[in-house]
């Protein structure tokens, strides 16, 4: 006989700074390894061991019922009324020898065991690079990789969730975790062998696959896009899910039931932390008719961080991914924020061409280098980026007679700033600055862009002879979307000052573009005879 495993609910979100405990969130389902006397227990989540405090869960009475035997057509055949179908048919005939697959590296070996609890997909169905990682693979490959019933990687689980519209519905989806929720037995098992492969596979699987259900439904919902498959979701919770896991249905039936009731797409809220407070502000004398010299390089840098970081807060993880898979695709709050760069560069350049003076030139070309060093100061990398190409940019580099009235200290900070920018080697100072900073932070947007466009020139979509999704690509894609969202989950501690917001959405939009502003400048300084 089997021993027979325990698994509890998770009761409150828990995270630790501890590396050998666990992490998890409310509602989530977690397998007991050993449990102690101290209050502190041994568990398997999401193929992470670790320890958590047993006040934190609950132990769920019906977790054996999973393995109720229910008779379900298995292999390839469909399940009505939850259908299953492959989206990418690979013939093994027409792989090469050259193609074929390294054994993953993650988790248990074919031959390691009792053939029944092996891999259901064919070996030609996934890729693996030199280190093991997936390169390519079937999309039903691809959902057993996201239930595997021995060795979860979540890093999987996160590219795939970030990742799957392009090339899946979400309505194929969710029938293919379905189709792996009823998986039934091998033939021929004996009534031992049966209950080894119910707690061993079986068992395992359904909780991955409510698992995935739950972080799909959680951060990757869509209403747009997937109001109507929550109908189908819903109706499979309640004829399938709850016989056999009564608790983890009530709690998908529960986010399902909210969704359909608010039903919009909702971006999360970011609500700074009130126990930081933020600076008082330093507002000039005259509030009337501001002056540009008058306005504390700081103030200004503050309140062009707040504009930037709200544009840059606004941009959703599909935006990046149509930015790769989608290229004619307008994402509006991308476009908003590179519009407001250009705008902060025209503005720069326009009004210091405006001063009539050398001299006076000269000072609002210093008092820009302090606004731009205080960005960087703020970790405001994309407006710093913005004034500091504006200032190096041609309309204001050939000013001889005004540059001779910069003094050499400002020179000196323009110099630091925008080497953190030069895009030598890949942008790697600005790589270096961005991986060493405590958000909030506004990255350089135009560098992850360019880092995005170039995958989606370089990466083709399926793997070449196999045919199988070139995950490695998604791999590349989601690292970039989850850092950006990993800034974006950290706000500003400022305070907004009206009266200068409005003095500088005023400033930018009445400037021309570079072309005009170069023109100009040769009426300002005359070139050399």
């Amino acid at each position: 006989m089997a021993t027979p495993l325990l698994f509890v609910r998770a009761l409150y979100d828990f995270s630790s700074s501890d590396p050998t405990a666990l992490t998890f969130n409310k509602d989530d389902i977690i397998q007991v390894l050993s449990q102690s006397d101290n209050g502190w227990w041994e568990g398997l989540h999401n193929g992470m061991q670790g320890g958590f405090p047993s006040r934190f869960v609950a132990v769920v009475s019906d977790i054996e019922s999973y393995s109720s035997s229910v008779n379900y057509p298995r292999s390839n055949a469909r399940c009505p009324p939850y259908p299953g179908r492959p989206s990418h048919h690979i013939s093994h005939s027409s792989i090469s020898s050259t193609d074929i697959p390294l054994p993953p590296t993650f988790g248990r070996q074919r031959g390691d065991g009792p053939s029944y609890l092996d891999y259901d997909y064919h070996p030609s169905e996934i890729v693996f690079s030199f280190e093991g990682s997936v390169k390519g693979a079937s999309l039903n490959a691809l959902i057993e990789l996201l239930t595997v019933h021995d060795v979860h990687d979540s890093n999987i689980t996160l590219t795939f969730l970030l990742t799957y519209r392009t090339f899946t519905t979400t309505k194929e989806f969710l029938e293919l975790l379905m189709k792996r929720f009823m998986i039934s037995s091998p033939y021929g098992l004996t009534a031992e062998e049966l209950e080894v492969w119910q707690e061993k596979k079986q068992t395992p699987i359904r909780l991955r696959v409510f698992n995935i259900m739950k972080t799909w439904l959680g951060h990757h919902y869509r209403d747009s896009e997937d109001l109507e498959c929550l109908a189908q979701l819903q109706d499979f919770v309640r004829n399938v899910m709850l016989t056999h896991m009564k608790v983890a249905g009530n709690c998908l039936l529960q986010m399902i039931e909210r969704k359909q009731k608010q039903p919009k797409d909702n971006f999360k809220d970011l609500v700074p932390n009130d126990s930081i407070q933020p600076p008082p502000p330093i507002l000039p004398r005259k509030m009337k008719n501001l002056e540009f010299l008058e306005i504390e390089p700081i103030e200004l840098a503050r309140q062009l961080t707040l504009i930037d970081s709200h544009f840059f807060g606004q941009i959703g993880s599909y935006e990046w991914m149509r930015r790769v898979w989608q290229k004619n695709d307008d994402s509006r709050s991308i476009s908003v924020m590179i519009n407001f760069s250009n705008q902060i560069a025209f503005w720069t350049v326009g009004s210091i061409l405006q001063q009539q003076e050398p001299k006076v030139r000269g000072n609002w070309i210093k008092h820009y280098i302090a606004v731009a060093d205080a960005c960087w100061q703020l970790n405001n990398l994309n407006s710093m980026a913005a004034i500091v190409m504006a200032l190096n940019s041609a309309p204001i580099h050939r000013l001889k007679k005004t540059w001779e009235h910069v003094n050499s200290k400002s020179v000196q900070t323009l110099e630091k700033l925008t080497q953190s920018v030069a895009p030598s080697r890949n942008f790697v100072r600005y790589r270096e600055k961005l991986h060493s900073v405590n958000p909030p932070v506004v990255p350089f947007l135009a560098v992850h862009l360019t880092d995005l466009d170039f995958i989606a020139g370089s990466s083709p979509d399926l793997l070449k002879k196999t045919n199988l999704i070139n995950f490695s690509k998604r791999v590349k894609v989601a690292e970039i979307v989850r850092q950006m969202t990993s800034y974006q989950n950290v706000t500003y501690r400022l305070n907004r000052v009206p009266s200068i917001e409005t003095f500088i959405r005023d400033q930018i939009s009445s400037q021309k573009n570079i072309t005009d502003l170069y023109e100009v400048s040769l009426r300002v300084e005359a070139l050399d005879t």
